[in-house]
């Protein structure tokens, strides 16, 4: 990434990396923000107030209610207070509409949180580096009920992260889900996971030949001719794909490509033909191979002194 860039970059990423570790160092890239969502449950501060001398204030988590939570310590238990976001006034709410795939209504709720942080851990100091939160619901539009029993909490860290409005983070991360079936695919079809080297530069060179794979099945995908296998052929997205000549996925492009390949001129990937070499001249004689006598080894005589 170039950390000169005059341009906003923004990047989705999931949980993993909602640490310090990362949050930090990417921080001094003025001109990155990183959309993080947050495991639930994780605990985020205020800032301490300005006449006070410490640094965090407030407390609260990530929840959807507060809660009296037990846990156990060398078998004793004690009871942990814990505060949710939601007793927080919020810096921001929006009402957004959409459907599903298949036409069902939907109503996301999205609630915004401005200027908090997170704990420095292991030397990285995330004192002075606040960032946003967001929280948002998915519901029935029908029936009011939730579509997910959860709700996402998603982060928005970077110097400029002002810039970002809460619909665009909101639509930014939700658009991380159309890349995850293909990065599932690379993984289990394409050997994403398989090369296993110390050596970034030889992991590198493994992605562009993965890359070019999964090139080679997009251009195929308008030529190749999918035939799914007899149990195959009554799942729903196989019978469209065969019935209503609809776009083929990765996946079954990859099953209609080794049929498609075949009809290749083959000529190109043939092996390159070679003259044999001349042989021994008529009359030559070899040398037999020497014989050496056979040394058994003997057995150990048991020391007796």
């Amino acid at each position: 990434m170039d950390l000169k860039s005059k341009y906003l970059t923004v990047q989705s990423i999931d949980s993993g990396y909602g640490c310090a570790k990362y949050i930090e160092p990417t921080y001094q890239n003025e001109n990155l923000v990183n959309i993080v969502r947050f495991r639930y449950g994780k605990k985020i501060w205020l800032p301490a107030a300005s006449d006070s001398r410490k640094t965090f204030g407030e407390k609260y988590y990530l929840i959807d209610t507060s809660q009296t939570k037990t846990y156990h310590k060398k078998g004793i238990p004690y009871q942990v207070y814990q505060r949710s976001i939601f007793d927080l006034a919020h810096q921001d709410y929006l009402e957004l509409e959409g459907k599903t795939a298949r036409g069902r209504p939907l109503k996301m709720i999205i609630w915004r949180w401005n200027d908090v942080l997170i704990r420095s851990k292991d030397g990285h100091n995330m004192k002075d580096k606040p960032f946003d939160v967001i929280a948002s619901r998915v519901v029935d539009a029908d029936t009011g009920q939730l579509v997910f029993n959860r709700t996402m909490f998603t982060t928005i860290h970077g110097q400029r992260k002002n810039e970002m409005s809460t619909q665009q983070a909101f639509e930014i991360y939700r658009h991380r889900y159309d890349i995850e079936p293909s990065i599932k695919f690379c993984k289990q079809k394409l050997m994403l996971e398989n090369y296993q080297t110390p050596d970034k530069q030889h992991f590198d060179n493994w992605l562009v030949v993965m890359m070019t794979a999964f090139w080679l099945l997009f251009t195929a995908a308008a030529s190749a001719m999918y035939k799914p296998k007899k149990w195959q052929k009554y799942k729903p997205v196989n019978k469209q794909a065969v019935e209503q000549d609809a776009d083929l996925t990765p996946c079954q492009v990859r099953q209609a490509a080794q049929d498609f390949f075949l009809t290749f001129d083959n000529t190109p990937f043939l092996p390159v033909k070679c003259k044999s070499g001349p042989g021994r001249e008529k009359g030559t004689k070899i040398n037999q191979r020497t014989q050496y006598k056979v040394v058994k080894k003997s057995a150990l005589v048991p020391d007796t002194s």
